[in-house]
């Protein structure tokens, strides 16, 4: 088509073996082309110019076919990959949460309420500490509440007993 407007590709220009021709490039129905021009006559300049040119859109068409895959393969694997970091993250917190639940409970004085965190891993064996430690401050309250009914029962029985003694020795 003489009606579009040829100028020289943004490439060295390699005209300078003879009959070589130049690089082009032009616009047309809306793809990009590039291409050499190549004097049909290198005598005479003017005479005009044989172009070979292809698309330049139609040969990256298909790059660009794979830089999509590419992304859309990048993006499906870091979604993927934020899933299953949210299910392992939910996994390890779960059990936490439990043995959260069961420290708060232990403050509180509820003793009877076990962690129950049914795993084979560490956090299997802490929540099994953690039920063996509340077991034991169980019992060791028992104790305690053993000790003071003791205490307060002796001291009762000391005061009847001053009471019941004599407040002088008989001479």
């Amino acid at each position: 088509n003489a009606s579009v407007p040829l100028r020289a590709a943004d490439h060295h220009n390699l005209s300078s073996e003879p009959g070589r021709g130049d690089r082009v490039q032009f616009d047309l129905a809306g793809e990009h082309y590039l291409g050499h021009s190549i004097p049909l006559d290198p005598n005479r300049t003017k005479m005009g110019r044989l172009v070979l040119a292809s698309s330049l859109d139609r040969a990256l068409a298909a790059l660009h076919r794979l830089q999509r895959s590419v992304l859309l393969t990048a993006l499906a694997a870091c979604l993927l990959a934020v899933v299953a970091c949210r299910l392992v993250a939910s996994i390890i917190a779960k059990p936490i949460g439990q043995l959260v639940a069961g420290t708060r409970r232990i403050a509180a004085g509820q003793f009877d309420s076990p962690v129950k965190i049914d795993r084979r891993d560490e956090l299997g064996v802490l929540a099994n500490s953690f039920n063996e430690m509340a077991q034991g401050l169980k019992e060791r309250d028992v104790l305690r509440d053993d000790r003071v009914k003791l205490e307060r029962d002796l001291a009762v029985a000391r005061k009847i007993q001053m009471d019941v003694l004599p407040k002088e020795l008989p001479a």
